[in-house]
């Protein structure tokens, strides 16, 4: 399966904002923040929404050390594995921003899982954009998760 650009992005930012946070794992609530980022501020309800980013994250600890690459903890995997779910059920055959929205209200955990149903109830005019994401045509990405992971911290 593949990702579309801006979901890539998304997944790449969220890898980023973990390893700038020094947090040892890459968290549903990294990946929430890095999807309210890829909306810029084009929307009220993502602009109210951006003053969960220190809730989500301030909680997470620090490590001490990074001794190599952050990954993904195994909530982000069952996120990730219900996006991929969702843009299958979507038949696009690649998974684009709103098929990861879709993944954090059904596995994120319940404070991501709560502002992500929230967030995709009030998106409006943005839900027919998310929805006609054009797919990567360059390097595509085949979403197992080890190679997600990979493209993401190289």
């Amino acid at each position: 399966m593949d990702v579309s650009d801006s979901a890539g992005e998304v997944l790449e930012a969220a890898f980023d904002l973990a390893s700038a946070n020094q947090h040892a794992e890459v968290r549903p609530a990294h990946l929430f923040v890095a999807l309210l980022e890829s909306f810029g501020t084009v929307n009220p309800m993502v602009i109210t929404m951006e003053t969960f980013r220190d809730e989500l994250l301030d909680p997470i600890p620090q490590a001490v050390s990074l001794p190599g690459p952050v990954l993904p903890s195994s909530r982000l995997r069952a996120v990730w594995k219900s996006a991929v779910r969702h843009a299958g059920d979507s038949g696009t055959g690649y998974v684009r921003r709103l098929d990861i929205l879709n993944g954090l209200a059904a596995e994120g955990g319940h404070a991501v899982a709560e502002k992500a149903t929230m967030l995709r109830r009030n998106l409006g005019d943005l839900t027919d954009e998310l929805r006609s994401e054009p797919s990567r045509t360059a390097a595509s990405w085949h979403l197992s998760w080890d190679d997600a992971v990979r493209e993401a911290t190289r």
